[in-house]
């Protein structure tokens, strides 16, 4: 099948640059072939318009969507998600068949950390507590926290706290601009979950994150891992992960806090993710076949 990797492509210089992304394009190029599928690499340029008559002039049978941003802002990268789902609508019954990769929808929730950790909370799975700063009377859960932007850009401020109050106050000392969220720091071992699956997705590989940053796949705590699992597999259905995801632990004590969803992890030689499916026995070319046999199989379950 003739797949689209669709990016964002805006003008590039000295310090716009992306070699994660350009890293991920590669490596989809040279694995997808090996799957049976035929790669071609397409950057948004101009306007949506333009690049979906692109699209369809070079009559695709998946869309992979890359988009990390849109005309280079990265808090609008949804945008391109949505364009994709326009694209689809209009050439297919079933367009979630024709996109690879989880919905507009899980893209949303998992890139807004306030929303993520509270659907997590308020679907009973352990996750780190966060407030969004609106009720100053508020009580915290912990002790330590970390103030972070919404926006995903600016200055991260470690804080103890016991009130909302007191997290606001700390906004205005620092004189930190825009959004904030503060979010529960723990300081405990941190692991690694790599989701894969067609109709069932599940953990194919779960490691743990080392103070070198390499990582560890044998994990000899089985009741441990045994938690983590159950987690991993409750949250991918709850977001509806498709295809693949990978999710975050930080322990404390005995206990997993789930404390980040990812629902597109980054696919290049040396990820995470492909480190995992790798410690798996699952090679590139099986893990994209994987991905792609996927897609659209979300609502099913």
């Amino acid at each position: 099948m003739k797949v689209i990797l669709c990016y964002d492509m805006p003008k590039r210089d000295k310090s716009n640059t992306r070699p994660r992304l350009d890293k991920q394009i590669e490596f989809l190029l040279h694995y997808l072939p090996f799957a049976g599928h035929s790669p071609v690499a397409l950057g948004f340029v101009g306007s949506p318009e333009k690049y979906a008559q692109t699209v369809r002039a070079l009559n695709p049978d998946l869309l992979w969507n890359l988009f990390d941003s849109f005309q280079g802002v990265e808090s609008l990268s949804y945008m391109g998600a949505l364009l994709l789902d326009d694209i689809a609508i209009q050439e297919s019954s079933k367009p979630s068949s024709l996109i690879v990769g989880s919905p507009t929808q899980t893209l949303l929730f998992t890139a807004n950390k306030p929303v993520l950790l509270a659907l997590l909370k308020e679907a009973g799975i352990a996750a780190l507590g966060c407030v969004s700063l609106g009720d100053p009377a508020e009580r915290l859960p912990g002790k330590r926290w970390l103030l972070r932007p919404l926006s995903g850009n600016g200055k991260e401020l470690a804080i103890e706290a016991s009130s909302a109050e007191d997290l606001q106050r700390a906004i205005l000392l620092q004189f930190l601009q825009g959004e904030y969220y503060a979010e529960q720091h723990i300081e405990g071992r941190q692991f690694y979950a790599a989701m894969l699956g067609k109709s069932d997705i599940r953990p194919v590989a779960i490691g743990e994150i080392m103070p070198n940053k390499t990582v560890a796949f044998r994990i000899q705590d089985k009741a441990l891992l045994a938690k983590m699992q159950d987690a991993a597999i409750k949250c991918a259905r709850l977001f509806q992960l498709d295809g693949f995801g990978a999710i975050s632990f930080v322990l404390e004590g005995s206990e997993p806090y789930i404390s980040k969803v990812d629902a597109r992890p980054m696919l290049t030689e040396r990820s995470l993710f492909t480190q995992a499916c790798a410690s798996a026995g699952i090679a590139p070319a099986h893990m994209m076949a994987t991905i792609i046999a996927a897609r659209g199989r979300v609502n099913e379950r």
